[in-house]
């Protein structure tokens, strides 16, 4: 019994004592309506945000959320909880919950270019919201290489396209050829991993 109260003891002070590099605004606890107002009007001065919270659990993740209209967009803002792990004693080994501001603006502006571009959807669910790269699954066949190298093509320019936003996120294209996922990041050795990849799992023709 009392080297169980000394092991419990000696966690709690390790857990309490741990040392984490938290970023820039994240807080202790959930933001405020009041602060989400704030941190939208500083994507977009004249950004509208509703004084109707919504609380969601979504991968033991809680999300707090609120309508707004940025730059036009109708999307939402939110207070995200994430772990973050310790830095110092056994490093990583102990979370902690903070809470982050952020908004889904992203997730509606690039969904709609990849629309226009017909090259998939991000998946509609809060982890895919609101993470920091946003990977637009689009589903395929096994293919060419000359038709890889259009598709390629069709991604860059909607990388361009992106360009002229006001985004705070990253995009990234995944393509889904049965259960084997490929995905790029936006310059030419990417598409020879991809190519690289692909002839290794038998699907470029």
């Amino acid at each position: 019994m009392t080297l169980v109260l000394i092991m419990s003891l000696l966690m709690a002070f390790t857990v309490t004592g741990c040392k984490y590099d938290v970023p820039e605004g994240y807080a202790d606890k959930h933001h405020t309506y009041e602060e989400l107002v704030e941190f939208a009007k500083k994507i977009d001065p004249n950004a509208t945000v509703e004084d109707d919270c919504k609380t969601e659990t979504y991968q033991y993740r809680e999300y707090k959320t609120w309508p707004a209209v940025i730059n036009g967009v109708a999307c939402h803002v939110a207070s995200v909880q994430v772990n973050l792990y310790n830095t110092d004693f056994f490093p990583g080994e102990f979370a902690k919950r903070f809470y982050k501001m952020d908004t889904d603006y992203d997730y509606y502006v690039i969904n709609e270019c990849l629309k226009e571009h017909d090259m998939g959807q991000i998946e509609d669910n809060l982890f895919e919201r609101y993470n920091k790269i946003l990977y637009g699954a689009l589903e395929a066949e096994p293919m060419t290489e000359e038709e890889l190298q259009r598709l390629w093509d069709e991604h860059n320019k909607v990388i361009s396209e992106l360009e002229k936003h006001n985004l705070r996120k990253s995009y990234r294209m995944r393509i889904k050829i049965g259960s084997k996922n490929f995905w790029g990041y936006g310059d030419e050795e990417s598409l020879d991993w991809i190519k690289n990849k692909m002839n290794e799992a038998g699907v470029l023709k």
